[in-house]
């Protein structure tokens, strides 16, 4: 395998896993899928430097068998990168150009650029992309993979609306382009390419380069204000994001504003980013909340390390109506697991994406277990599980309907007929080392014996 890999990638862009063992994933997620009985080692990873090495690479895992797992910047928890059955781990990192047209307003770049590569390219030329992610160590392509929301989603959409043209190498050998390869522009007939593999988490190509569009922009005002966490604050915030010009809003509880912010507040923290040339109305004259940072440069790193895989407890969507009873959730989830606190941002005026943080005590199969709570107590409340990978596969049913999920795994076997990209993810069931598949039921047997587990320890 490894003379072969080097034929096709270069030997030096070749490791096995051995010279790897425990880089790909933390200890504390390497325990929670071992207790599932799944992998965690692929068989090695490579790192192609162009499309090219990737149509090879497909053809390769094609006539073997091989599974082939593409991978960002490793910074998702939720598993969607993990060779859960070995294979070959493709690092994107080494497909990093980038090509800005000032003229046309896009951007052309490679699958594994770091989001904060492209904002400092895109910066000198006073240019923005129209969202992006929290964490600013996600790649260009890891980020279309997971569906895209972050930064800007508030005024823009998703980075699925951005997207002008993806270049995908399918699980076939072919090399496709999504859009107009010629021209910048939406186009209004035939299947909309690109949003198949907008947060298909690298289940039916890889995802090679992207071009999206920009915008002007010199860089974004950040305004900081303490609110009391309760329902009227975001519905009096939900009016005033309809009628402002406002890229983001991001919240953040007393708990993760204090100790990883060093934001002092009384029940939360609001952080409105709008463009620096833009005045918009003072968000206190709604009523309700303190202006209590008039703007910090660094708080957009710091907001990063909050955002990072490290402390992830689950993520979810929500309908910003129901974040009353979300808090009282949290509250009691906080009493059996331990919890630092919810961050998220508003996707549009009615619903936001929240994310709970663990503390590093908790074990990896705890961490699992309070996901299953935190989507359950979403989906009660008219929400759904954000992102999928391995942990939120359990739920797709739930969340799409049993004849929508058909149809998806219908699609996934038509593209895909040898089943090597990325399998057992996303809308299909991860496979034990045993081949044992890991469906719903037997997911909540083993979570409901961590709890009893829990219970009874001493």
């Amino acid at each position: 395998m490894e003379r072969e890999l080097g034929s096709i990638v270069g030997k030096e862009n070749v490791t096995l896993h051995d010279d790897r063992k425990g880089e790909l994933i933390s200890k504390v997620w390497s325990s929670a899928f071992r207790s599932l009985g799944l992998k965690t080692a692929p068989d090695a990873v490579v790192k192609p430097g162009n499309a090219m090495e990737v149509v090879n690479l497909v053809n390769y895992a094609f006539d073997k068998g091989v599974p082939l797992i593409p991978r960002g910047g490793g910074t998702s928890a939720l598993g969607g990168a993990v060779p859960v059955n070995g294979g070959v781990v493709i690092d994107t990192k080494r497909m990093d150009k980038i090509r800005i047209d000032e003229d046309k307003k896009t951007l052309t770049a490679g699958a594994g650029v770091p989001w904060s590569r492209l904002n400092t390219k895109l910066e000198k030329k006073r240019l923005a992309t129209g969202v992006a992610p929290l964490n600013l160590n996600s790649t260009l392509g890891g980020f279309i993979s997971t569906g895209g929301l972050g930064i800007g989603s508030l005024r823009h959409g998703s980075v699925g609306n951005q997207i002008i043209n993806l270049e995908v190498v399918l699980p076939v050998g072919l090399k496709i382009n999504t859009g107009y390869s010629k021209a910048y522009f939406s186009h209004g007939f035939g299947y909309s390419n690109s949003w198949l593999f907008t947060g298909a988490e690298g289940t039916l190509g890889v995802i090679t380069e992207a071009t999206l569009r920009v915008y002007p922009r010199d860089s974004l005002r950040v305004e900081v204000y303490g609110i009391q966490k309760d329902g009227n604050i975001f519905q009096r915030l939900s009016k005033f994001t309809q009628s402002s010009s406002l890229v983001s809003v991001v919240f953040l509880d007393r708990e993760l504003a204090e100790n990883e912010l060093e934001i002092e507040t009384q029940g939360g923290a609001l952080l409105l980013f709008t463009d620096e040339e833009r005045k918009e109305d003072k968000f206190e004259e709604v009523g309700g909340a303190t202006p209590i940072l008039e703007e910090d440069s660094k708080i957009r790193d710091r907001l990063q390390e909050v955002y990072g895989p490290e402390g992830y407890g689950g993520e979810v969507l929500l309908p910003l109506e129901g974040l009353p009873e979300v808090f009282k959730a949290v509250e009691k989830l906080s009493e059996k697991y331990s919890t630092r606190g919810l961050v998220g941002f508003m996707v549009d005026p009615y619903s936001i994406v929240l994310r709970l943080t663990c503390g590093e005590e908790e074990s990896g199969l705890g961490r699992v277990t309070l996901m299953g709570d935190f989507v359950r107590m979403a989906m009660s409340l008219g929400g759904r599980s954000h992102g999928s990978g391995v942990w939120n596969s359990f739920w797709m049913e739930d969340v799409f309907g049993t004849n929508t999920l058909k149809l998806m795994r219908k699609i996934k076997e038509q593209i895909d007929p040898q089943n090597i990209m990325n399998p057992y993810k996303n809308i299909n069931y991860p496979k034990s080392r045993l081949g044992v598949t890991v469906n719903p039921s037997l997911f909540r047997a083993t979570t409901f014996l961590d709890k009893i587990f829990k219970r009874i320890k001493p």
